[in-house]
């Protein structure tokens, strides 16, 4: 159960890079100083792939979620976000 006298820090990343993402979680980490502390996340995992894509993809970010394997985590997403923009269509000049 939460306390009522919980704060709540709503956070937006536009950045998800591998530095930004490690450099946000040292700074939780000193902001909590050893305290219990409940994360609670959302995100808009695979908006833009067909739905068995996606439903795939979101299962493979939510096993690396759960078993806290945040080098997995960041690899499956660098590497979608790669393979993305590769077949993104370029814009014309």
């Amino acid at each position: 159960m939460v306390s009522p006298k919980s704060s709540i820090l709503p956070l937006v990343m536009g950045d998800q890079r591998e530095e930004t993402c490690l450099e946000l979680g040292r700074a939780l980490a000193r902001c909590t100083g050893g305290k219990k502390v409940l994360f609670i996340a959302s995100s808009d995992l695979s908006h833009f792939y067909p739905s068995h894509l996606a439903k795939r993809k979101d299962a493979n970010t939510m096993n690396a979620i759960m078993a806290m394997d945040e080098d997995e985590l960041l690899q499956s997403w660098t590497t979608e976000t790669l393979k993305r923009a590769v077949a993104a269509p370029s814009p014309q000049s």
